[in-house]
């Protein structure tokens, strides 16, 4: 496994680390559309998304290795550390309005 497919799976473990009480508590009074999936939902979905984004930054750098592919997988790392953000963000420190610069 590539150090690259590592570091995505290593942040899919850190993303929810905050969210856990606070789904049952603040998210719920939350008001939201009817089109909001069930809960049940985003476990299943978010983690097929972490093992594809594990798989591309493989397959980016299978062929050449980092060197090669400094920049794709250096812009891919920052866009992980910004979906980890969220999840802190949203859920940790309830601010909705901190999101639009994530």
């Amino acid at each position: 496994m590539s150090s690259s497919s590592r570091s995505v799976l290593q942040r899919a473990a850190l993303g929810p680390l905050p969210p856990g009480p606070e789904i049952d508590g603040w998210y719920r009074t939350l008001d939201k559309p009817a089109w909001n999936p069930p809960d049940s939902v985003f476990g299943p979905v978010w983690t097929t998304l972490y093992v594809l984004m594990a798989i591309t930054a493989w397959l980016i750098w299978k062929p050449a290795g980092f060197k090669a592919a400094t920049m794709p997988l250096t812009l891919f790392g920052g866009q992980l550390v910004l979906n980890v953000a969220w999840s802190w963000i949203f859920f940790g420190m309830r601010t909705i309005w901190r999101l639009n610069v994530v």
